[in-house]
């Protein structure tokens, strides 16, 4: 695996006066991906999971029943339990870990780019838009729900494991960023954007 550096041309893409370098490069990328429009939930009655609550009640009746969702199950554990497709039938652990390493990708290039990434609970709404439009372009399957809450869920399962750094809990999000070695800084002009910025791709 390596770091790909891209070209941006000069576009007339102007970001915002006061916005800072990192989350400019943020702005530019959410202008080169076009906002998804929202799935009608009755065009997929097979999905089980639409809304989070169904999710959660689910759960709860697995570990009630206490057979299901062993954690020693590889691809069948509570993680990635929400993530099934049209049917309603939840996704292998191939398309799994496609759908994981694509949201890892995202955080590969953005940090590389000076983006200060935390948990789910202290992330910038920008760049959490972002994350939600690009892994659902890339997966659709993120996009069977209602409000993004399976595209949140693939941030919340997955980032701090990725980052080496634990889930600080809702009252401690100043300390849940990744090193600034872990950087790259770009310097983006604030108008008529012409620069370069490294993504990550698998070689």
């Amino acid at each position: 695996m390596g770091f790909h550096t891209v070209n941006i041309p000069n576009t007339g893409f102007s970001a915002p006066a006061a916005i800072p370098p990192s989350l400019a490069v943020v702005e530019y990328l959410l202008s080169q991906l076009p906002p998804l429009p929202p799935l009608n939930k009755n065009d997929y009655e097979l999905v089980e999971f639409w809304d989070k609550k169904d999710w959660k009640c689910w759960t709860a009746d697995q570990r009630e029943g206490g057979s299901t969702l062993k954690s020693g199950a590889k691809g069948g554990g509570i993680n990635s339990s929400w993530m099934e497709d049209e049917n309603g039938v939840r996704v292998d652990i191939s398309r799994q870990t496609q759908i994981i390493t694509g949201a890892r990708v995202i955080w590969i290039t953005l940090t590389t780019n000076g983006v200060a990434l935390t948990s789910y609970r202290g992330i910038d709404e920008r760049t959490l838009t972002y994350f939600r439009r690009k892994v659902e372009t890339d997966f659709e399957e993120l996009r069977l729900c209602s409000h993004h809450w399976k595209a949140d869920m693939l941030w919340m399962e997955n980032f701090s494991s990725w980052s080496g750094k634990p889930d600080p809990g809702p009252k401690d999000t100043s300390g849940d960023t990744l090193p600034p070695s872990a950087y790259k800084k770009v310097s983006v002009p604030q108008h008529n954007v012409s620069f370069s910025f490294s993504c990550f791709r698998p070689v």
